[in-house]
């Protein structure tokens, strides 16, 4: 006689070991299972399992109110994820940068000041950061670095200025803007904020006071004589600087150049022609970042998947040999643009 396997009756501990291996999607279904499923679900025990980014992407169809102005596309999954629940993707805010889950986005109040709030669009939790005065130029990216004892928000505005604040805090810390320094990207990497701008990548130490000091300043390689963006990418334990040819004319995209930062070394920069086992992903300066090419069946490693300008589409660019193709997976349909990378996780 056969029997039947009761799965609300397992040990708690295998149940938690299942829901170790479950991606962020999976996790949320394991917790639709049963009231102990959903009980194990909400305590969250372990993190999600590593999986390919999302992306989140900007609608164009603003006039039909039935549709959230942002939506999540799984590349594991190849399907739509909608966030309806939330006014901050519908019409008010810009979304301006992810950073491990948390996103930063922006409020424009009668032209008088900037409203800011890092939230997590998968717990729904919200922190308000302190208002910007006097501010008229959009933010472009977002960074976050946190500790165990704070957290630092560091943006990068149209204009090329910075601005940094620590959450909790009342206000923001705006250094003096000067002609000389237009930075065109920012990241975090070993504790330190690197600023990038037209021929210099400039080291800022953050502290809890927000207090920036300029500890270095690195030339950075020209490359080739041709219109270009540059971008820093972290690749494992190694920071880039990734520069972006065009054709002619803007968009028409030519070919990448990829430089690594020697730290302590006499020669600072080294020419990568080969990213070992990952893949970059560059969809703009406020979302690039690199993955395990194991995890994009169909692609190899040292390519770089790229938005092509003023379209729908992704493409593939390879270190190796300079071809560009076709990214197999196509954006859905409606249109929908200015895609940005995100790691599904909730923050608590």
């Amino acid at each position: 006689m056969e029997t039947s396997s009761n799965w609300t009756n397992l040990p708690l501990d295998l149940l938690a070991l299942i829901f170790k291996r479950l991606t962020f999607s999976d996790q949320v279904r394991f917790g639709c299972v049963c009231r102990l499923w959903f009980v194990i679900a909400s305590q969250k025990p372990y993190p999600p399992a590593p999986e390919l980014p999302w992306l989140l992407l900007r609608n164009n169809t603003w006039y039909l109110p039935e549709r959230p102005h942002y939506e999540f596309f799984s590349l594991q999954e190849n399907r739509i994820y909608k966030v309806n629940r939330l006014p901050e993707f519908r019409y008010t805010g810009k979304i301006r940068g992810f950073h491990e889950g948390w996103c930063l986005t922006q409020y424009r109040i009668a032209n008088a000041y900037e409203s800011f709030y890092l939230l997590n669009p998968f717990s729904k939790v919200k922190i308000r950061l302190a208002d910007l005065f006097g501010v008229i130029s959009d933010v472009t990216k977002a960074v976050i670095f946190s500790s165990n004892k704070y957290m630092i928000v560091a943006v990068l505005f149209a204009d090329g200025n910075l601005a940094f604040c620590k959450v909790g805090d009342s206000e923001w810390y705006v250094p003096v803007p000067t002609q000389y320094r237009r930075f065109v990207d920012i990241t975090f990497y070993k504790g330190k904020l690197y600023a990038l701008r037209e021929t210099k990548l400039d080291v800022i130490f953050v502290d809890e006071a927000l207090l920036p000091q300029m500890v270095d300043t690195i030339n950075i390689p020209q490359g080739q004589n041709y219109a270009k963006d540059e971008y820093l990418v972290e690749c494992g334990n190694d920071l880039l600087v990734v520069k972006r040819y065009y054709k002619h004319i803007i968009g028409c995209t030519a070919l990448f150049d990829v430089f690594k930062l020697q730290e302590n070394q006499t020669t600072r920069w080294t020419k990568v022609e080969n990213l070992s086992d990952q893949i970059l992903l560059v969809l703009g300066r406020d979302s690039s970042l690199s993955v395990p090419a194991e995890m994009f069946p169909g692609l190899k490693e040292s390519q770089i998947i790229f938005h092509v300008h003023d379209s729908d589409d992704l493409a593939v660019y390879s270190l190796e040999d300079g071809t560009i193709k076709p990214f197999f997976t196509p954006l859905p349909n409606p249109r929908l643009v200015n895609p940005m990378c995100v790691k599904p996780m909730c923050a608590s």
